[in-house]
This record gives C-alpha cells, structure tokens and sequence, in this order.
C-alpha cells in the first residue's frame, strides 16, 4: 500500500483533495475491485461463516426491534417505558466496553464470538416470561444482557477479521460486513411487521433465538488456526481487577502513543456527536422543517440506507486505496453533504441529497474501521476498538440528550445546521491532523493470514 500524497506543508485547498487523490491513484497504479472479486471473499471458508452469522444474526435482531416494543405498549400502554429500553441498551457499551476489550484481547476470540451469540439466543427466551405489566421489568434484564454480550462479541469479531483476510483485501472485507450490518435494516422492519401480522409479536422472540443459535453454529464451525484466534503477541497480565486495570490502561497508551489512532478516535466522536441529533430528531427534522409526513420520513430512512449500502458496495470495490485515502475523501465529500440536508427546503430535495450522504458516510466507516484494525498490533486490537466505541457512543448519547433539550428553544433546523458545523470541524480536524501520515504509522496490525 502507498502512503496517501505528501502535500510538503504547502497549503491545498480541500475542495481539490478528493481530486487529487483520484488523480494520483489512477496514476499510481491503485487498483479497484470490482464486485465479483470483492464477493470472491466468500470463497474464504471463515469469511464466509462469519459473515453469514453476522447477517443472519442482525436480521434476527432488527425482526426483534419491530416486535419488542410494540409487545410492551401492548401491555403497558406506556412511552416513557420505550425510552428507558434504549437507555438500557446503551449502558454496557459505555460501562462495559472497555473493560471487555481487555478480555477479547486473553481469550480465545473465536470462542468469545460463540458464547456470545449462544448466550443471546438463550436471554431472548426470557421475553416468553413477559407477559404481565409486572414482568415488565425482564425486558430490561434482556435488553441489557444482550447488548452486553454483543459488547463482547462484536469486538472480539472486529479484532479476529484482519487475521482472516490479506492486508489489501482488508478493506473490501470491512465493506463485505457492513453490508451484513444494513441490509437486515432494509428487510428486518418489513420482515418483522409482516410477522406480527401474520401471528403477533411473540413469534418474534422464538426467531431472533433461532437467528443466534444459527450464528454461533456457524462460527463454531470455523476452521481458525488458535495461533489466528488469539492475540499474536503477548501483553503484560496481571491477577484479578489490578491486573484487568493494568491491561486497560495499556490499551489505552496504545491510542494516546499513536497519532492516527487518536486522530481518527476524535474525528468519529465529533461525527457521532453530530449524529446524535439526527437520530433522534429526524422524524421532528422531516415534518416540522421540511413539511413530510411519517410516510416521508419512512421513505427518507430507506434512502438513507439504500444510499449507505451503495457506500459499502462502493468501498468494498476501492479497496486498491489505502484506508487513510478513502477516510480523507469521505470527509471532505460527507460534511458539506451533511450541510445540504440540514438546508434542504422539502422533502424532495433532501431526498435526493440523502442517499449521497449515506454513501459517504459508509465510505468514512469502513475507512475508519480499517485504519483501527491496521493501525494496532493484534494483542491491543480489542482494547483499542472497545475503547474507541464507548467513546463514541458517549458522544452521541450525549448529543442526543442535548438537542432534546434544546429542541423547543432554538428549532430543529438550526440544531441540524449546528451539527452540520460540527462535521466541518471534524473534516478540518482529519485533513489537518493526518496530511503528512503514511502508510508506515497505520500497517503495524498486519499479520500473516492462516490458510481458511
């Protein structure tokens, strides 16, 4: 791979960046995949069961999403009780995450993926035992049982696919799975909604049950060599939660030692933090400031993920570029497009203007998720992908509380255009912080594949 271009101090004005780059990569010799060798991935045995387990999995999950909130309105008739469940659900990532780096980095990883899933696919069985409004509660032992063991599960996922793929197929694989990641968004609901109204929500538990059992089968079902499950060299252990402290901390060394790690670690969060607001404001975003209905902001979701699947697929064929160029040009490309929607005068316009977004938006993702597996030796990737998550979950969750707050005070379209500022900056914050970078400061996590 080839260091992105060194622009020798000389000032380059970030409109011309994503041309430039594609200019030099032609010239250079960067070569671009196209679909059928990126889905060749899939002749890869472990690729192709891990990835089946993710889709499947998350397809389980979204089916849930449908069903499970309508089954507690059903017997509690009670809002306030919907919001608590996400709240739920997002405390392991932020209290639990980084301390489960430390063991996806001890154990076994393939294991860690298994056990994960099976003890999802047991926990979902518990919601057969709400059945009453005094059971309520068990919905929210499950929730967070499941986002905890995911807390696990995930990370131990991330850290082990760069030990199953060659470095320059690394970022068409991270595209492969993250169409794992959006497709059952594009099918799920639908799925899940037909479901409940073919026989009501409760078949929906005994679904996402056999989704996880599915999954951790076909993980287990892996050919990895231990030398590829396990961290490829060994860190400092300690006994007991001194020794779970130290190994943290080590961790976390790891991102403060190594610019591009913190650099791309601050530019995320600053990107989460301005999603934050779109999140949970983009039903209030599409009928109070561009005049749609709930239909409207239906179809604006769907064009939102249709676009980021088209980004994956997109990604997944520049995987020829190294993943600092493709985090370069989704920046300079994705905050000026977040600007647009965040002006857009109809539903028309944004309709057009959010699928490019998307686009963009999952070509920043993969980029992202590959320079942190590259960037990282084997033996810290857990730490520094679970640190690098709760960090970022924190800044959405907080952004999103905060524009809630701010919500009645100065309208949504201003706190929209405040987000759109803050992409921006954190555009300016990569382009600036990481334009001499190269190749040498992100290939430290590369290792020999294992045959699969």
């Amino acid at each position: 791979m080839r260091a992105p271009p060194d622009h020798g101090g000389r000032h380059v004005q970030p409109g011309r960046i994503a041309a430039r780059w594609c200019r030099d990569g032609a010239a250079g010799g960067l070569k671009e995949r196209t679909v059928r060798e990126t889905l060749a991935l899939f002749r890869k045995r472990n690729v192709a069961y891990l990835w089946a387990a993710r889709f499947v999995s998350h397809l389980g999950d979204w089916i849930l999403m449908i069903a499970l909130p309508v089954w507690v309105y059903q017997l509690t008739s009670s809002a306030a009780i919907l919001g608590f469940m996400v709240a739920v659900q997002t405390l392991p990532i932020i209290c639990l995450g980084p301390l489960a780096g430390v063991f996806v980095d001890r154990w076994d990883r393939r294991r860690v993926i298994t056990v994960g899933y099976l003890v999802q696919g047991i926990n979902v069985l518990l919601l057969f035992l709400v059945t009453t409004p005094q059971r309520v509660y068990l919905v929210f032992l499950v929730g967070f049982v499941e986002t905890a063991a995911s807390t696990f599960a995930g990370p131990a996922r991330r850290a082990l696919l760069p030990n199953l793929v060659a470095e320059q197929e690394l970022v068409a694989a991270n595209a492969l799975f993250n169409v794992a990641f959006i497709l059952p968004r594009l099918v799920g609901p639908a799925l899940g909604a037909a479901l409940i109204a073919w026989a009501g929500p409760t078949p929906a538990f005994a679904v996402d049950a056999a989704t996880f059992a599915f999954a951790a089968l076909a993980v287990a079902g892996m050919r990895v060599p231990r030398a590829s499950t396990q961290p490829g060299a060994p860190t400092p252990v300690g006994q007991g939660l001194g020794g779970v402290y130290q190994d943290l901390i080590a961790g976390v060394r790891v991102i403060r030692s190594r610019r591009v790690l913190l650099v791309v670690l601050g530019v995320w969060a600053l990107l989460m933090f301005a999603a934050g607001p779109v999140v949970s404001l983009l039903v209030v975003f599409v009928q109070e400031a561009l005049g749609g209905s709930a239909a409207s902001y239906g179809l604006l979701e769907s064009l939102l993920a249709l676009g980021m699947l088209a980004g994956f697929a997109l990604a997944g064929s520049l995987s020829g570029w190294p993943a600092l160029r493709l985090f370069k040009v989704g920046l300079v490309t994705f905050a000026p497009l977040f600007l647009l929607v965040a002006n857009a005068p109809n539903v028309y316009w944004a309709g057009v203007i959010l699928p490019v977004t998307g686009m963009t938006m999952a070509a920043i993702m993969v980029a992202d998720e590959t320079i942190l597996q590259q960037a990282t030796e084997d033996a810290f990737r857990g730490r520094v992908l679970t640190v690098n998550e709760a960090v970022v979950s924190s800044m959405g969750l907080i952004s999103a509380a905060l524009a809630g707050v701010l919500m009645d005070r100065v309208g949504v379209r201003l706190i929209f255009n405040a987000a759109g500022v803050v992409c921006v900056v954190a555009a300016l914050l990569g382009l600036i912080c990481l334009r001499e970078t190269g190749a040498s400061e992100v290939n430290l996590g590369s290792v020999e594949v294992e045959p699969s």
